[in-house]
């Protein structure tokens, strides 16, 4: 498992690089407004994706830990269902732009268009890192999540060598390194799809698990990502890029809590509930000690690191950070706790909380970027996460027994080597 272990931390990493590194490169060819409009167009994308792609891949994970043999029928399934909803959601983005378009200020038709028309091929990567990591294929999986990071930046880099500026082309590069990604993850399902045993139990299983668990994937994304389309809404394409930078430099530290979560997912299938708080907890600890350290590290060069990325044009960007920072730090943590609340499938409780949530972030956000703009929404991010973070420890009090906050928070001597010796 150690060579399991390097290959995800490898992945993660050159996505990381990849991501930064295309960042840097798209930022100097199209500055703070080609950068808004950019990222404006590639936020509605990832919005309608998730609202549309209805939590297959956590319903994967769910009904394979309850019985190993429904990932045949799930990887059929799924395929089918990433053709059909990605259809329905280029659809239903036109639908809402024909009822709306002011919605999509600073954006026109032909980017909305490029940018879902990559959601099927989206759709095929979800549902197929959700099969290989249900039947231990880290390094299909692996794979799956560095694909479109490599494949975007090979785009972006040809553009730059080619000295071209527009906008036009990053948004087409994003749809050709998606529709690669989503052809590899049909490769990789191949071989369990025709495996699969036609168990119609199993579509109806697969509908209801899913959708309990849709809500707080709707809501979780929300809280995340509705601040920028609102930022878009009210403000100039430049602020909104300027706002995209920071939180585009932010979002990286992520990768943290992702690599932890899709670790975490193996380690505690199958495990009795007192051996899982165990591991749940041990994986919090480790998570939050490294987010405050790297945290810390940005804070410290958010000025070199800002003009580095995007040059002086986004130096508005570096006030910011101390909103961000601390709200990724706390936002890090939820992520790694619901974990085990998937495995559980308590989805029912999560939704009503997230529910709350969702409706502080948006009145947050609709209250405060018209008030003081851009600060608004990484203030509204910061209070959200505090909130997000608070709600996921009573959780654990809740459903796994009393638990001290220096359990969930503070990492031990003790915790690296247990952490090593585990996936060893």
């Amino acid at each position: 498992m150690i060579k399991h272990l390097f290959f995800n931390i490898g992945s993660k990493a050159l996505v990381i690089v990849s991501q930064f590194i295309a960042l840097i490169i798209t930022n100097h060819i199209i500055g703070p407004e080609g950068r808004g409009i950019f990222i404006a167009a590639i936020t509605w994308g990832t919005s309608f994706f998730i609202v549309t792609h209805f939590s297959f891949a956590t319903g994967i994970l769910n009904l394979s830990n309850k019985k190993a043999e429904n990932v045949y029928d799930l990887a059929f399934l799924s395929t089918v269902a990433a053709l059909l909803l990605g259809i329905l959601s280029v659809l239903f983005a036109l639908i809402v732009h024909f009822i709306h378009p002011a919605l999509f200020n600073n954006l026109s038709l032909k980017f909305l268009i490029l940018s879902v028309s990559a959601i099927p091929f989206m759709m095929l990567q979800q549902y197929s890192m959700a099969v290989v990591q249900v039947k231990g294929n880290f390094k299909a999986f692996n794979i799956l999540y560095a694909a479109y990071a490599v494949l975007n930046l090979i785009g972006v880099v040809i553009i730059w060598f080619m000295n071209l500026t527009s906008v036009d082309l990053l948004i087409n590069v994003n749809l050709m390194a998606w529709s690669f990604t989503g052809l590899l993850g049909l490769y990789f399902m191949g071989p369990y799809i025709r495996k699969r045993s036609g168990n119609k139990t199993v579509l109806k299983s697969l509908i209801s698990t899913s959708l309990a668990a849709h809500m707080g994937a709707i809501v979780t994304f929300i809280v995340s990502r509705s601040d920028i389309l609102i930022v878009n809404y009210y403000s100039s394409e430049r602020q909104t890029g300027i706002y995209g930078l920071a939180v585009g430099i932010v979002q990286m530290l992520l990768i943290i809590p992702l690599s932890m979560q899709n670790l975490l997912y193996h380690a505690l299938m199958g495990k009795p509930q007192s051996e899982q708080k165990n591991i749940l907890l041990q994986y919090s600890r480790i998570t939050f000690a490294v987010m405050l350290i790297c945290a810390m590290g940005i804070m410290l060069l958010s000025k070199p690191l800002v003009y580095i990325v995007g040059g002086k044009n986004f130096a508005e960007a570096i006030p910011l950070f101390k909103y961000f920072l601390p709200a990724i730090v706390f936002y890090s943590l939820p992520m790694v706790l619901a974990t085990q609340w998937n495995i559980m499938g308590i989805f029912k409780q999560v939704n009503i909380t997230s529910v709350f949530v969702l409706v502080i972030s948006l009145t947050g956000n609709l209250l405060l970027v018209p008030a003081i703009g851009i600060t608004g929404g990484a203030l509204t991010f910061l209070v959200i996460s505090i909130l997000a973070f608070s709600i996921h420890i009573w959780f654990v009090k809740k459903n796994l027994g009393h638990t001290s906050i220096s359990e969930i928070l503070f990492v031990k001597s003790s915790d690296i080597r247990s952490f090593l010796k585990m996936n060893s």
